[in-house]
């Protein structure tokens, strides 16, 4: 995970998956629904996430107040975004754990 760029702070906060789990954890049981399922779909879950609070990556990183979203971006190309806001409320996790594993 790397966290700097425009809307950021000085502060860039690189961390390895090992570190990620170092870190204090939280967990959440949270129901998911891919973006891609239909009405009355079967792609939706609910399950126990474990992880560490992206507000406290992001407080660590200093995200600044004129920052409006977060986006992420995954090593198969996919990315999506939601905004500070949202990231900041304190019950968004990046996770590292489902369902104990």
């Amino acid at each position: 995970m790397v966290a700097h760029g425009q809307g950021f702070g000085e502060i860039p906060v690189y961390l390895t998956y090992p570190e990620l789990l170092e870190r204090p954890a939280q967990s959440e049981i949270v129901t998911l629904e891919c973006v891609g399922n239909g009405v009355a779909g079967e792609a939706i879950g609910t399950a126990e996430w474990e992880g560490v609070s992206l507000k406290t990556l992001l407080d660590e990183a200093g995200v600044s107040s004129q920052a409006y979203d977060v986006v992420f971006r995954a090593a198969d190309g996919y990315s999506d975004s939601f905004t500070v806001e949202q990231a900041m409320a304190g019950n968004v996790l990046v996770a590292h754990t489902m369902n104990g594993v």
